[in-house]
């Protein structure tokens, strides 16, 4: 169930984006802080999706805007999250 929420909100952030940017998208702050709360489950395919969503923010804000959210990860997650934005942005 969370994969399928979590990859039904990573779709309307790439198609809708995150606001300021895009008027008619998704506010940023809900979205990261329930994707970083599901980052934190124990199942891999969730926290998997939890990533994909976080690097469709960054796609549309760039890294300053969801740096903040990043703040209290470890080294080895931090580094999950680098090699997706680096994929996003391919």
């Amino acid at each position: 169930v969370y994969s399928s929420r979590l990859q039904l909100l990573g779709a309307l952030v790439t198609e809708a984006g995150v606001q300021p940017e895009c008027e008619g998208g998704l506010a940023l702050e809900p979205v990261m802080k329930l994707a970083m709360e599901w980052f934190a489950n124990r199942d891999a395919e969730v926290r998997e999706h939890a990533v994909k969503l976080v690097a469709c923010c960054f796609a549309h804000t760039g890294l300053a805007r969801i740096e903040p959210y990043l703040s209290k990860l470890r080294h080895a997650q931090r580094k999950v999250f680098d090699a997706e934005f680096e994929r996003a942005s391919h």
